[in-house]
């Protein structure tokens, strides 16, 4: 049997191919990949864009008039639910009031029964009022809710 540098030949064979093959995928490049942010870079204005071949002028003006939309929706919800919240101020400022003249009137000396009843009586009313304010504001946030706007809306902070 022949040898080569001391070992037999086919076994020298065997070993050198293994090592050429073994390290070729060592040496490759890797291929090479891009985004399209990457792309965008390098295009010009006068490319076209598959995502603007469609858009003519009716439709910008179809954008603009969704965008003035949108903002009319926002001020709506905003005006309205500033609206319901006055009337609850206004109605727990008028509960304040009522619930004062009647410790007024208790911590005098002399009490008239007819003039208690009356002030319980505007007590009770403005405290109806109230809460009748807090479920008309109640009632409109749960019908923003159902129509998906934003709670942000409600309290008038837009984007």
């Amino acid at each position: 049997m022949k040898t080569f540098f001391g070992r037999p030949l086919p076994l020298t064979l065997i070993a050198a191919l293994l090592l050429l093959f073994s390290g070729a995928g060592f040496c490759e490049d890797k291929p090479l990949s891009f985004s399209n942010e990457d792309i965008d870079k390098y295009r010009n204005p006068s490319d076209n864009k598959p995502g603007e071949q469609g858009k003519t002028a009716p439709s910008a003006i179809k954008d603009k008039s969704k965008k003035t939309q949108g903002k009319k929706e926002q001020e709506y919800w905003c005006k309205r639910a500033t609206a319901a919240e006055k009337k609850i101020e206004h109605a727990g400022q008028d509960v304040r009031e009522r619930e004062e003249d009647i410790s007024r009137e208790q911590s005098k000396s002399v009490r008239t029964n007819k003039k208690m009843k009356t002030l319980q009586s505007r007590l009770k009313k403005a405290k109806d009022h109230l809460s009748s304010a807090e479920r008309d504001l109640n009632a409109i946030e749960h019908e923003a809710h159902r129509k998906s706007i934003p709670p942000g809306w409600l309290r008038c902070q837009f984007d």
